[in-house]
């Protein structure tokens, strides 16, 4: 759980299954944070100076790894690095883009830290809307502050957009204020074979909950029908994996 994960890119992603080692001015940390509506949690394990710190927020919007990283400042202020300096920096101001100008970086993209999440991206009054299909079915409008960055609402973390190349798609990648990389989202291009999606059609039960899903063909995907609901469209993230409102990530097994 603490090995970084090489992805097929051949790229290092900070998570290591389950848990992100990263560094925190100067420092070794191995973490893990997660939110949903109205919650908000981080916690930070500095093993080379055997202090964990934890925060726990009825709030989603906030920013928790700044609040761990304030309490940090305080237990380990003689063993710290110094700031870089644009984490003092004061805030960038809005700048005025048109949707023309964004329309090619919207689509569906993957989480490298976690490749069965997906993130919707679309484009709305000249910036980027981020949609978590992570179980909260939220949209998160953020503010532009160059062509290619855009803040985060309730956070000193942003979006930076970077173009595709010969080898790879468009990518974003989450960065904090000072710049360090905390996920990389990768634009989804493939699309399942008929014979795929045809393969998945069928009634699901659980015998946890006594309830049984319906996924069937829609148009050229998938979708599922929960007991007593509308059908929700699912969008393909990857081999056997779909994203959904309300439904979250939908991963299919077989045998």
């Amino acid at each position: 759980m603490q090995a970084q994960t090489v992805l097929t890119s051949g790229r290092t992603s900070a998570y290591g299954f389950g848990l992100a080692i990263r560094q925190y001015r100067g420092l070794r940390t191995i973490e893990h944070a997660g939110s949903d509506r109205g919650i908000a949690t981080n916690a930070v394990r500095y093993p080379d100076q055997q202090l964990a710190v934890v925060v726990l927020c009825n709030l989603h919007t906030i920013d928790v790894n700044s609040l761990t990283g304030a309490v940090t400042d305080i237990y380990l202020a003689g063993t710290l690095a110094a700031r870089s300096p644009s984490s003092s920096a004061p805030p960038s101001r809005r700048v005025s883009l048109s949707d023309d100008e964004l329309a090619n970086r919207a689509g569906l993209y993957r989480s490298s830290s976690n490749t069965d999440r997906a993130i919707r991206i679309s484009v709305r009054n000249g910036t980027v809307i981020a949609r978590s299909f992570y179980g909260d079915d939220t949209d998160v409008e953020s503010t532009p502050v160059s062509a290619n960055r855009f803040r985060l609402p309730g956070s000193t973390n942003a979006l930076e957009f970077v173009p595709a190349t010969a080898v790879r798609p468009h990518e974003w990648h989450i960065v904090d204020n000072a710049g360090k990389q905390l996920d990389v989202l990768e634009l989804v291009t493939s699309e399942p074979s008929t014979m795929d999606l045809r393969s998945s059609v069928g009634e699901y039960r659980s015998l946890e909950i006594d309830v049984t899903y319906t996924v069937a063909l829609e148009g050229s995907g998938l979708a599922v029908r929960p007991p007593g609901g509308a059908h929700i469209v699912l969008q393909p993230v990857a081999k056997d994996v779909f994203a959904g409102d309300s439904v979250g990530t939908v991963k299919f097994l077989r045998d």
